[in-house]
């Protein structure tokens, strides 16, 4: 199925411009404060990778579900989710910087397993055999996502 995307809700109520302002202090302490305090304490031989399980909707397209819709108008921003990769080492950085560009908005959960293998020192021919592409070697397709649970009925998957 493909998602139908709603247009963007007009301005806010003042419940809901309320809850979006709870929520960006809410990610400038547990997101922008952590990395703050995390980044001096890196070494060389560091890597963090940082995403999430699903992305969130502050009532974009006017409906009040801000995550983990069940229908097929589930908002962009519930589909996108952060993926940051972390380091201070000059030879990773460099290593990913190709990949970077070419993934911008369109890598996805599946290559981090072989990646995190790869991090901690497996070969990548090995890793990406048994597992698939890292981000290294990743090529940008078309991005799916499970609307519901795998377990539930009137669950179902999209591709955006």
């Amino acid at each position: 199925a493909t998602p139908t995307f709603p247009a963007p809700a007009a301005a806010l109520d003042d419940r809901r411009a309320a809850d979006v302002a709870d929520y960006h202090r809410a990610i400038r302490q547990s997101v922008d404060d952590f990395f703050r305090d995390l980044w001096p304490r890196l070494t060389d031989d560091t890597a963090v990778v940082y995403t999430s399980d699903h992305g969130q909707s502050l009532y974009e397209g006017g409906y009040d579900l801000s995550h983990c819709s069940l229908t097929p108008t589930a908002h962009r921003g519930e589909l996108r989710v952060p993926l940051l990769v972390l380091t201070k080492n000059a030879a990773l950085r460099d290593a990913l910087r190709e990949p970077v560009a070419r993934l911008r908005d369109a890598a996805d959960h599946y290559a981090l397993y072989s990646t995190l293998l790869q991090l901690m020192g497996y070969a990548g021919d090995w890793a990406e055999h048994q597992y698939g592409a890292s981000l290294f070697t990743a090529r940008p397709k078309a991005r799916g996502f499970l609307l519901g649970t795998y377990n539930e009925p009137g669950a179902y998957w999209v591709t955006y």
